[in-house]
C-alpha cells in the first residue's frame, strides 16, 4: 500500500550520544514554527558540518563524521508543526563506507514516539528504515551517487513508505511508533565506532 503523504522510521538503538536528545531544542506542544529553520548543530569529537547554499528544492548540509568511537553530530531543522500527513524529501550523496541517519521528529514519548528514521550503516550500500518490529532493508543506496530519498508518513495511521529515486521500495506500508504533531527532521553521524564519513544532503524538503 502506497501512502503519498509521507515521512521516515527508526528504532535502531545506538550507543552513548548517538541518540542524544536535547529537549530544550524541541518546540513545546502548541508552538507553531512557520518556516524551516536551522540547522541547530550538536557535536563532539572530530565530526563537522558545513551548510550548503539553498536551492529551489530546499537547503543543504554536508556532514564529515569522525569514525572514532564517541565522535558524533546531530543537525536539527525545525518546520511547521503539523498533525497532517507529511512528505519529506532529500537527495543524499554518501562517500564509500560512509554512514548516516535521517529522522523525522515527532511529539510522542520515548525515542520511537519522537523519531521516524532511515539510515545507512558503515560499509553498506543498503538504505534501511526502523520500525517497532526492527530494521527493514528498503533497497540500494549507492556510494558516490546523488540519490533522492522520499519518506511518506500517514501520521494518524502511523504507517509510512520510503521511495528511492521516486520508485517504491520494500519499505512500503510499514508501521511506525512516531506520534504527531511532526515538527521537523534531523541528520546524525552516530557515535558508534566506525560510523561517520562524508555525506552530502541537498534539497531538504519538509513537509
Amino acid at each position: 500500500m502506497m501512502w503519498r503523504a509521507t515521512g521516515i522510521a527508526a528504532s535502531m538503538v545506538l550507543v552513548a550520544c548517538a541518540t542524544m536528545e536535547d529537549p530544550a531544542e524541541d518546540p513545546i506542544e502548541g508552538e507553531a514554527t512557520q518556516a524551516l529553520t536551522g540547522p541547530t548543530i550538536l557535536k563532539t569529537g572530530t565530526s563537522t558540518a558545513r551548510v550548503l547554499a539553498s536551492s529551489s528544492t530546499g537547503p543543504g548540509l554536508e556532514i564529515d563524521g569522525g569514525k572514532q568511537l564517541g565522535s558524533y553530530l546531530i543537525a536539527k531543522y525545525d518546520g511547521v508543526r503539523t498533525s497532517a500527513d507529511v512528505t519529506a524529501d532529500f537527495t543524499v550523496t554518501a562517500e564509500t563506507g560512509a554512514a548516516f541517519v535521517y529522522s523525522l521528529r515527532g511529539s510522542g514519548l520515548g525515542y520511537s514516539g519522537k523519531h521516524l528514521r532511515v539510515d545507512r550503516v558503515p560499509n553498506s550500500t543498503t538504505l534501511r528504515a526502523g520500525t517497532p518490529n526492527g530494521n527493514v532493508s528498503c533497497g540500494t543506496l549507492p556510494s558516490n551517487d546523488a540519490t533522492l530519498v522520499t519518506i511518506a508518513l500517514a501520521t494518524a495511521a502511523q504507517r509510512f513508505d520510503v521511495l528511492i529515486d521516486g520508485a517504491p521500495t520494500a519499505c512500503t506500508d510499514l508501521p511506525t511508533g512516531i506520534v504527531g504533531p511532526i515538527f521537523g527532521f534531523e541528520m546524525m553521524d552516530a557515535s558508534n565506532d566506525g560510523y561517520g564519513g562524508k555525506v552530502r544532503f541537498e534539497g531538504l524538503a519538509y513537509p
